[in-house]
């Protein structure tokens, strides 16, 4: 492990510019933010909470160092309660993933339309009514018409209805949405909203409503429609890139999902100054007795605080009722509200505060616990509203996607992250490029950079030249060899001959048939089985090149990365986007 450190501590001397990603440590650490390298070598995250953290390399684990959407969105992580999946025929597998507030994700072969969608999908529940907002940053696509965004949806199922408010690649912004499941999509309104522009979706029982921002704050609704939705959708990000042999990639930051409920932080002792665990509670009502709330906390002695924002339905003067066994503190608006009982024999409505119907309030309650029973509810009333428990429909507040510090990585096995052209090497090594020759015994190979290396042709598993309509049929062919089509059917046999580039396959079904690899119908040719190797570290590159490295030095302005199968491959530092630490099982 100390040629790695050592080769880290020299990166320190070269001139790379800070950018958002993520550090993982061996104690079970995760910090996100700007990353850089410390002038001892260390690597600094600029956290948005916590300002700035050193993270030794004797205790990384694993780093991103740009916030390139492919980095992000093969090696970040997902905030807790989030999911990612391919909904239909995508052409190209999809990915997403979340770094320092920054998401990314990317598609292939994939459109939001027609009977039945096909997309990337990252989402989360929404029980009731709420929105979601982002900043969508850039959107990328061959095809003008490759879109990413936000999505309420019923179900996973492609055809599924659903409400999207999606950012195109030629700079406009249109709401779609399916009435009925497997009805066609219809477009309801477009705006002009080219990247990078703020977007939010909002969600009133069957009303939904999308608006648009230069900055976040002031929004400007572009129109509404009505759709039935269950109360308990998905929520959350999509993109579809169009385009059937590249990916869409669309990246989003400040992503917020604003619900009914209000955020409760619960605190070990009566000073909320140890934190336990957070949750978002419907309501405040609650009779807890002698128990404690939740895990994690004694049944004496803990504090609470909530946070968020309440919707009055009328324009007029509310009073607001809480009891407490044993001490609460309630503000309105940053008003102090004096404690008025909640039972209607025990006092009259004190202060009153002005409301207007359809804008939110702040509200924040406070409570503490000091021993034997424990409760606490809070209410209002009006001149049309009699006294009440505050509703959770009334109430909302914003969730921030978070990241555990126990999160794992979405690492996915390597053929799932194969490009549609490049070479898989036996140790599950990927090179991304063109290959120029091949024959028995060597394969010419051209980089995305330019750049031609030679590889022995018995190192080789897999020449993907293409990827097949069905790209699960990539994770169907692990110890077989012969030939995968473009339609995903596998010709299986023995490799009897590979010359004048054309592979010979002799199948005990078909016979001897030749394959070349300028056959538009050929995907990849299978060679042989791939048994990864335990390497030092594992590298990613910007362009979707992955070594397993048995070690690293540095020569000057270079990175000498030395494979197994490879030997030693000189790298720009600033391509490299990943570095994994390989843990012994």
């Amino acid at each position: 492990m100390r040629r790695i450190v050592a080769a880290f501590s020299l990166l320190a001397a070269w001139a790379w510019s800070a950018h958002a990603g993520f550090v993982r440590t061996l104690d079970g650490k995760s910090y996100g933010g700007e990353v850089r390298f410390a002038a001892n070598g260390d690597l600094v995250v600029n956290t948005t909470n916590r300002g700035p953290v050193t993270v030794p390399l004797r205790n990384l684990l694993h780093a991103v160092f740009s916030a390139t959407a492919a980095a992000t969105s093969v090696g970040g992580l997902l905030p807790d309660g989030w999911k990612a999946v391919d909904i239909g025929p995508v052409r190209l597998p999809g990915s997403a993933g979340f770094s320092g507030d920054q998401w990314a994700l990317q598609v292939g072969g994939a459109e939001i339309g027609g009977n039945a969608d096909a997309l990337h999908f990252v989402h989360t529940r929404l029980a009731g009514d709420g929105e979601i907002s982002a900043r969508v940053t850039r959107i990328r696509s061959d095809d003008s018409l490759g879109r990413g965004g936000i999505m309420f949806r019923e179900t996973l199922q492609p055809e599924s209805r659903f409400a999207a408010w999606l950012v195109k690649a030629d700079g406009s912004c249109t709401f779609r949405q399916r009435s009925s499941a497997g009805a066609s999509v219809a477009s309801k309104f477009t705006v002009q909203a080219a990247a990078p522009c703020w977007i939010k979706l909002t969600r009133k029982k069957n009303q939904f409503a999308a608006f648009k921002s230069a900055d976040g704050r002031n929004w400007e609704q572009a129109g509404a429609s009505t759709l039935e939705l269950p109360g308990n959708a998905l929520v959350g990000l999509a993109v579809a890139s169009r385009n059937p042999s590249s990916l869409g990639v669309v990246t989003m930051e400040k992503a917020r999902l604003t619900r009914n409920g209000l955020w409760g932080e619960y605190f070990a002792g009566e000073d909320f100054r140890r934190p336990q665990f957070t949750r978002v509670d419907p309501l405040v009502d609650f009779g807890w007795g002698l128990d404690s709330p939740g895990a994690g906390l004694e049944s004496d002695h803990f504090s609470v605080r909530w946070t968020g924002q309440v919707e009055p339905k009328f324009s007029e003067n509310y009073a607001f009722y809480f009891d407490a066994d044993d001490e609460a503190q309630l503000w309105i608006d940053g008003q102090v509200v004096p404690r008025t009982s909640f039972k209607k024999g025990d006092s009259k409505p004190g202060k009153t505060f002005p409301l207007q119907a359809g804008r939110r309030h702040d509200v924040k309650m406070e409570y503490r616990e000091g021993g034997g029973s424990a409760s606490v509810r809070l209410g209002w009333s009006s001149p049309s509203l009699v006294r009440e428990i505050i509703p959770a429909s009334r109430l909302y507040c914003t969730v921030e996607p978070k990241v555990s510090a126990n999160a794992t990585n979405r690492a996915a096995p390597p053929q799932a992250s194969v490009p549609a052209r490049g070479i898989l090497l036996r140790n599950g090594s990927f090179l991304a490029g063109n290959v120029q020759s091949v024959g028995d015994t060597s394969l010419k190979f051209a980089c995305s950079g330019g750049k031609q290396i030679t590889v022995f042709t018995h190192n080789v598993a897999w020449i993907v030249f293409r990827r097949p309509k069905r790209p699960q049929a990539l994770e169907n062919v692990a110890g077989h060899t012969g030939v995968l089509l473009e339609n995903g059917d596998f010709y299986e046999g023995e490799i009897k001959s590979i010359k004048d580039r054309s592979v010979k396959v002799s199948s005990v079904l078909f016979g001897l048939k030749s394959f070349p690899q300028d056959s538009g119908e050929v995907a990849a040719w299978i060679l042989g089985d791939i048994t990864p190797q335990a390497p030092l570290c594992e590298l990613r590159t910007a362009d979707g090149s992955v070594f397993m490295a048995k070690s690293l030095a540095v020569d000057k302005d270079q990175v000498v990365v030395t494979d197994e199968l490879l030997g030693p491959v000189n790298l720009a530092p600033s391509i490299i986007t990943e570095l994994k630490r390989n843990m012994p099982k």
